[in-house]
């Protein structure tokens, strides 16, 4: 007659075996942060040299709107004192750089004044995204190591 539970005695831990653990497949998450790392460390292609000037100057024409124009009056001081540059890339930069910057002082000169008659506001908002559209295309022409296809046009 058994009348308590009954228990078995085990032990403290279960019995080690020799076999190797097998490797779960990594999550694709896991997957694409390691060929990503691994991209990073092999050997990059070797592309042209750009000067940080450039990007900083882009920096400033990007930064011309939330700052109502002050970066742009810096980098217009910045490009107007620039030497010219014998390597194509960095002319046609410079000179893309040079004709936004002017354009977008003689635009904001024209909306403040036009603002007596109710349209400067809106000459006003066409050049802020102007200016940043322009800024843009020149940066992702810079990073991908092209030239500017057109850098004295007023468009892109």
């Amino acid at each position: 007659d058994r009348s308590g539970p009954t228990t078995r005695p085990t032990a403290p831990f279960p019995p080690r075996s020799e076999a190797k653990p097998v490797e779960a497949e990594p999550a694709p998450a896991v997957r694409a942060v390691r060929q990503r790392l691994t991209a990073e460390t092999a050997p990059r292609r070797e592309g042209p040299v750009v000067p940080m000037r450039l990007y900083a100057i882009y920096v400033l024409i990007l930064l011309a709107v939330p700052t109502l124009g002050v970066s742009c009056l810096v980098a217009l001081l910045a490009v107007m004192r620039r030497d010219g540059s014998t390597d194509p890339l960095e002319h046609s930069h410079a000179v893309y750089q040079q004709r936004t910057i002017v354009g977008a002082v003689g635009a904001a000169v024209v909306g403040a004044l036009l603002i007596v008659v109710n349209i400067g506001v809106l000459v006003l908002f066409a050049l802020a995204i102007w200016v940043l559209a322009r800024g843009a295309f020149g940066v992702l022409k810079l990073k991908s190591g092209q030239a500017v296809p057109h850098p004295r046009s007023l468009l892109f």
